[in-house]
């Protein structure tokens, strides 16, 4: 079974990447805290995340606000500090552009050194005069001149120590931002898992069900999780945090890329070939209750409520397993193969 959930996690985390890469969203999180830092809390939405509405004003925002910043307006340039602090010659540098010299994507991390200097340029006029605790005093918003205030007197006044205490700020903000991204990520493959459920019938109750009666199909399935490389597995999930200025850095970087997505569909079907009843059965979904009747009752026989519920249980579990992510189910794949086998393999000698 975790062999399953790991194919399972697998493609749902390669479809997860390439839409994130598709839509651009680490440069969009990384905007989206930078401007955090930048402007007054606007409050929460009344709406939840999951309301399809809100989702389709989310987009939206999320991609004003990048194309705010990659083709701002002569109004934008004035008035947004996200949009003067990311046209800073140090930040802007690290743009993607095109043949013809037009940038065509922002950076998906900017180091936190060069966040720091931008900050202090475009919003300070630089460090040279010593009046920084009074441009700090004149700053709007607010809360913007009251955090660089605290930095400023945790710096006592010492211009280098400042910068450095900018650099933490930054550092600390990504990995907030980190957390939102793993989040969302979070959420993209459960959904993106429970289509996949359905798609290829992914029922965890029958699957375990015929695991558990037939030999013959839990050790084929054995020996395909035994391959130590299939579908360019990626190593076990780490215990570190993401770097600081890879805001949005995680498992799904971790992923093999498109040909994952493509190996994890080809396994799951040759599962089905040895007799794993992944996929729909005949008839289905013509006739609904094809759909969940059980291997070798009678095709005139009707389901029974317990069966649908069933077959709703094992696709929704299949969908949950799924969000803990294909390292995750790869670590597990290798500690039950340790208690299967003669242990782990030792380590080589030191000369």
């Amino acid at each position: 079974m975790s062999f399953v959930f790991f194919l399972v996690a697998l493609l749902s985390s390669a479809v997860i990447e390439w839409w994130a890469n598709l839509q651009r969203k680490r440069a969009k999180f990384l905007l989206r805290g930078v401007q955090a830092m930048l402007v007054e809390d606007r409050g929460h939405r009344s709406r939840y995340w999951w309301s399809p509405l809100a989702l389709w004003e989310a987009a939206r925002a999320e991609e004003a606000l990048y194309q705010s910043v990659l083709r701002p307006t002569v109004g934008q340039a004035a008035e947004s500090d996200l949009v003067r602090v990311m046209a800073h010659p140090l930040l802007r540098a690290r743009r993607q552009s095109g043949p013809d010299g037009r940038y065509t994507r922002l950076p998906s991390y900017l180091p936190a050194a060069d966040v720091a200097t931008a900050l202090v340029d475009v919003l300070l006029g630089g460090l040279a005069d010593g009046r920084i605790g009074e441009r700090i005093a004149g700053l709007h918003p607010p809360a913007l001149a009251r955090s660089l205030d605290g930095l400023w007197k945790r710096a006592q006044g010492d211009p280098e120590r400042f910068l450095t205490e900018l650099e933490h700020w930054y550092e600390a903000q990504m990995e907030r931002v980190s957390g939102w991204y793993k989040r969302w990520t979070k959420r993209g493959i459960v959904v993106v898992g429970v289509l996949i459920a359905i798609a290829f019938n992914v029922d965890s109750v029958r699957i375990a069900s015929a695991l558990y009666g037939d030999g013959i199909v839990r050790e084929a399935v054995a020996q395909a999780a035994a391959n130590p490389a299939v579908c360019g597995t990626p190593p076990p999930a780490s215990t570190d945090s993401a770097p600081a200025t890879d805001p949005v850095g995680g498992e799904g970087e971790e992923i093999a890329g498109s040909g994952a997505a493509e190996c994890a569909r080809g396994v799951l079907e040759q599962l089905d070939a040895v007799g794993l009843p992944v996929g729909w059965p005949a008839g289905c979904p013509l006739d609904l209750a094809a759909c969940v009747r059980a291997p070798g009752t009678s095709p005139a026989a009707a389901p029974a409520v317990t069966d649908w519920l069933a077959a709703a249980l094992g696709l929704a579990f299949t969908a949950v397993a799924a969000a803990f992510g294909a390292p995750f189910w790869f670590d597990v794949l290798n500690r039950l193969g340790s208690l299967r086998n003669n242990g782990t393999k030792p380590k080589p000698a030191r000369r």
